[in-house]
């Protein structure tokens, strides 16, 4: 069956992510949202244009899990 471009981009990553230590790759994962896709055409990051959405939500915690990682202040 053929695959979707989302489903083959999700194995890309996968396939890439592989090559890294696990500790190298950030646990949080970016889900696909309408919103974080609509942002960059109305000019706005996804915390002004959707702060509720899940894109918002998922870089919030990508945002923490980098802090508390002290790769970021």
């Amino acid at each position: 069956p053929k695959l979707s471009a989302c489903a083959r981009m999700r194995s890309i990553v996968a396939r890439m992510a592989a090559a890294f230590r696990p500790d190298e790759i950030c646990a949080t994962n970016i889900r696909e949202s309408v919103k974080l896709a609509e942002s960059p055409s109305v000019e706005l990051d996804v915390f002004r244009h959707a702060p509720g959405s899940k894109g918002a939500q998922d870089y919030q915690s990508l945002t923490d899990e980098l802090v508390a990682a002290g790769f970021v202040e």
